[in-house]
């Protein structure tokens, strides 16, 4: 029995090596998700606004270990038949908006890489980020990134991984796969986006107006799971040590 676990953990930390050395995942630490502001709402101009940002704990539980947490107002007030509302968190190339002024995606990318100012994510396979939805009523939520588009002549691309639903006190992560996007030295805009169907009847639904909760965390990083397969490997060895010893 124990050579049988001890060959598990052995073959865990063994997976994990090569996945952890060639892992080149981007995510924002605390530095980078203290930085981010509300970069656009859609219905525009409506009512929504981000109110909050910042580390205490949310009124209906305990945010992420490590995490960042974002509260704000969503509605749709325009009555155009979609009663689907977003809001857009996250840091454009400018840094301005129409209600004063944030960082840059250049501060954000510094402050999560520790290098300082850069547009760039060049050499990066991943965009990755973790969610937890810390309300009462289930919200959708998505990462976006986009590069290009700071003048007429540049191409601009544009990518999400697509809306996750996240009951409450749950939480998801999520994945951009950046191998096949264009110009990644030139990343404009980037974040994630928190949304849902205003005021449609279920019970699950937010109501309109309602306000949002959500916290964001970064993902493992390559180095920490080195660490954990070699650990895994490290223990496997130390305990086969004292298996032998003892037999």
């Amino acid at each position: 029995m124990k050579k049988t676990i001890l060959a598990i953990f052995l073959v865990l930390g063994l997976m994990m090596l090569p996945m952890a050395a060639s892992a080149t995942t981007f995510t924002l630490n605390e530095d980078a998700l203290l930085l981010l502001w509300d970069v656009f709402e859609n219905p525009e101009n409506d009512t929504t606004s981000l109110t909050y940002v910042g580390t205490e704990t949310f009124p209906y539980g305990a945010s992420m270990g490590g995490s960042v947490g974002y509260a704000g107002a969503i509605s749709d007030s325009s009555n155009d038949g979609e009663p689907f509302a977003q809001m857009g968190i996250g840091a454009n190339f400018w840094g301005t908006s129409s209600t004063g002024s944030g960082a840059t995606t250049a501060d954000v990318i510094g402050a999560a890489l520790g290098t300082g100012p850069t547009n760039s994510l060049v050499g990066f396979d991943s965009y990755e980020l973790t969610l937890y939805n810390d309300n009462d009523d289930d919200w959708m939520v998505n990462l976006f990134l986009n590069t290009g588009y700071t003048d007429w002549s540049e191409p601009n691309t544009w990518v999400d991984n697509g809306w996750v639903a996240i009951s409450p006190n749950s939480s998801a992560t999520l994945f951009i796969d950046l191998t096949s996007v264009p110009n990644l030295d030139h990343v404009t805009n980037i974040g994630f986006q928190v949304g849902g169907n205003m005021g449609t009847g279920s019970s699950t639904d937010p109501s309109n107006p309602d306000f949002f909760h959500v916290s964001a965390a970064p993902v493992p990083e390559p180095a920490t799971m080195l660490l954990l397969g070699t650990g895994l490997i490290g223990l496997a060895g130390i305990g086969r040590k004292k298996f032998f010893k003892k037999k």
